[in-house]
């Protein structure tokens, strides 16, 4: 009888271990400052790309007829499509803050941008008339102070062009089965 007390006891204590293991209750693993910072400064070095054409002027257009409520993108233009726009989106953002963000500019009645013409030949379209955010600002990437860095996610403060200070989230998702760090939240 005291021996399938001590293997159950034994059995529990195995299951608690692995249960404990399994969710995430285990060290949290630091990553050095100075690699966080690298990444900070990476990301944000897109700040005001970003920005701009979702939350600011948007990209350069024509201002062509006044009656149409878009314009053509200048041909100088970096982004020519929907596509464009929405890789270099992602390249900066979470999935999750940049499939929100995505929908708003690109998307539905009042979207910034759209694609019109064949499926060989889209012409990217800027609305003329859009809300503009104001105060975005602009960085300082010598600023940027790590709160806590580790491999899942970091935590940091940078300096805007005006004095004052943003809190960044950044966070290590997969994507094509590859860990990559993404901004998490609005950078303006």
């Amino acid at each position: 009888m005291k021996s399938l007390k001590v293997k159950i006891s034994a059995l529990l204590l195995l299951m608690t271990f692995i249960v404990i293991g399994s969710t995430g209750c285990y060290k949290i693993q630091y990553i050095y400052n100075d690699y966080a910072i690298s990444i900070v400064k990476e990301l944000m070095a897109n700040a005001d790309e970003i920005n701009r054409i979702h939350y600011g002027k948007g990209l350069d257009r024509h201002e062509g007829n006044e009656n149409e409520a878009y314009a053509d993108v200048m041909e100088n233009e970096k982004y020519k499509s929907l596509k464009e726009i929405e890789d270099f989106t992602r390249g900066v953002l979470s999935k999750s803050y940049a499939d929100s963000l995505l929908e708003t500019t690109c998307n539905g009645i009042n979207a910034r941008y759209i694609e019109v013409g064949s499926i060989n030949e889209k012409k990217l379209l800027v609305k003329k008339e859009m809300t503009e955010i104001p105060n975005i600002y602009s960085y300082d990437l010598d600023s940027i102070e790590i709160e806590q860095a580790t491999k899942m996610e970091i935590k940091a403060t940078i300096k805007r062009a005006d004095g004052s200070t943003k809190r960044l989230y950044i966070i290590c998702e997969t994507q094509n089965d590859k860990s990559v760090w993404r901004i998490d939240g609005p950078i303006y």
